[in-house]
């Protein structure tokens, strides 16, 4: 195991780069808001899923190659 600790090696392993970021700023706000840890965990995997999809749709859009739009003028 590294010294960076279990989270982030494991976060590495399992591909979760978002969890892997996020992870101490989301449990600094779930603690200030004296939220539970169910409600941690819920939105670390909310914003893993919702960064997975946006990277999803951005790579769709790059691969689909849409022809240029032409624009008349006058």
């Amino acid at each position: 195991m590294n010294r960076k600790g279990p989270v982030v090696y494991e976060g590495k392993t399992l591909k979760l780069p978002t969890m892997r970021a996020e992870y101490k700023a989301i449990a600094r706000k779930c603690s200030e808001a004296d939220a539970a840890y169910e409600d941690y965990l819920q939105q670390l995997a909310e914003l893993e899923v919702q960064r997975r999809t946006a990277m999803a749709i951005e790579r769709r859009l790059k691969q689909v190659e849409f022809p240029m739009v032409k624009e008349k003028q006058g």
